[in-house]
């Protein structure tokens, strides 16, 4: 195991417990997700996500010919602030930046250098 992954692993292990019941502490969050390397493609992945991500995912890049434009992956990401909304068919989404901190491939989970891309999580704003 390589040293970087021993320490984002350590890491796991102190920020997640301790910030649990804190949303305000900045912690680790390892799951799938959707990102986009701009705020612009991220909302445009709202407008046409219809339920299925890789048909959106596939949409965007295809619009941006860059078939990186967004990628959907299992991801270890710090959430940031909220930037924006979006509202498209499955509802209101809250546009956040990620420091993305590692990622799985087909070798395993690999660190990589933090990036910052955008996200999405669903708005508990009431549709009108």
């Amino acid at each position: 195991m390589s040293g970087a992954l021993r320490v984002l692993l350590f890491c796991l292990c102190l920020v997640g417990p301790a910030a649990a019941g804190d949303k305000s502490k900045a912690d680790i969050q390892v799951g799938a997700t959707v990102i986009c390397d701009t705020q612009q493609k991220m909302e445009r992945f709202v407008v046409v996500f219809d339920g299925d991500f890789t048909a959106a995912i596939n949409k965007v890049n295809v619009e941006e010919n860059n078939p990186t434009a967004c990628i959907g992956a299992t991801m270890a990401h710090v959430q940031g602030n909220e930037l924006s909304k979006a509202k498209g068919f499955k509802g209101i989404y809250n546009i956040i930046r990620v420091l993305v901190l590692g990622i799985t491939t087909p070798m395993g989970f690999q660190p990589i250098q933090p990036a910052a891309f955008f996200s999405i999580v669903k708005s508990e704003e009431v549709e009108t």
